[in-house]
């Protein structure tokens, strides 16, 4: 079992690793990424993310999840925090709305609540996609 440490140090360690392939392949990051890379950032760094008081005072760690599709599907409901990035060439859309390529969206849920279910087709360019539930 991963401490909410381990996992928050392999999501950034992730997030170089996805930043240091663009980066050889474009002169400068899609402002997406930049703009999904700092959501990440702050959730981690929040207050209370990475654990919060379940039934009796028992911490509960929060998993932190980075995908990247270029697939149409949805992020499951139940998740605290969700950010999507258009890092493609195309636009895609995110629940029946577009996305332009380099544009960013995120929701986070209330201390006590999550997400709905969140629909999204990138079929024809690439999402990054960040979850915390």
């Amino acid at each position: 079992m991963s401490t909410s440490a381990e996992v928050n140090q392999a999501l950034l360690t992730l997030l170089a690793d996805v930043e240091s392939e663009i980066e050889k392949d474009a002169d400068e990051l899609p402002a997406g990424l930049l703009e999904l890379r700092a959501t990440v950032l702050a959730n981690l760094e929040q207050p209370g993310n990475g654990s919060s008081s379940g039934s009796g005072g028992t911490p509960q760690v929060r998993t932190p999840s980075f995908t990247s599709t270029s697939t149409s599907g949805s992020v499951p409901a139940g998740a605290r925090s969700v950010a999507i990035a258009n890092i493609g060439n195309s636009a895609g859309t995110v629940m029946g709305v577009g996305l332009p390529p380099g544009g960013s969206i995120s929701w986070d849920a209330d201390q006590n609540s999550t997400l709905a279910a969140i629909s999204y087709n990138a079929s024809s360019t690439l999402f990054l996609i960040t979850t915390v539930v």
